[in-house]
């Protein structure tokens, strides 16, 4: 498996096309939460960390023209416990239509509200 820390030879081809990745974030047999993530990753543009730290407080759907994710922290899978960015820096990212204009966001947040908890 390659790794960030080898050659990034890889990373030229790991390039998807606007069809791909309507596919990703719109296909019914893909289940929604997946859904998200990938438009959030593809679309936000935020490492997977990233994308597992964040927190609805870090969404603000009512900046206009675009709601925005602050992304200031990342997840460490390899301490299993989060952590600043890799650069250390906050971002501030526009939530583009495909992502919050079709409700996806709202739509996991109840979803994951009314999930049943483990006893």
């Amino acid at each position: 498996m390659l790794k960030d820390n080898d050659k990034h030879d890889w990373r030229e081809g790991a390039v998807y096309s606007r069809s791909q990745v309507e596919q990703l974030i719109s296909d019914p047999p893909v289940p929604e939460e997946r859904r998200v993530l990938d438009a959030v990753l593809l679309i936000a543009g935020v490492r997977p960390g990233e994308s597992f730290a964040l927190r609805w407080r870090n969404y603000d759907p009512t900046l206009e023209p675009l709601g925005r994710l602050d992304v200031a922290r990342s997840f460490n899978s390899d301490v299993l416990k989060e952590r600043s960015t890799e650069t250390g820096n906050r971002q501030l990212v526009p939530v583009h239509p495909p992502l919050a204009g079709s409700r996806r966001l709202e739509a996991v947040r109840v979803t994951a509200l009314h999930r049943p908890r483990p006893a």
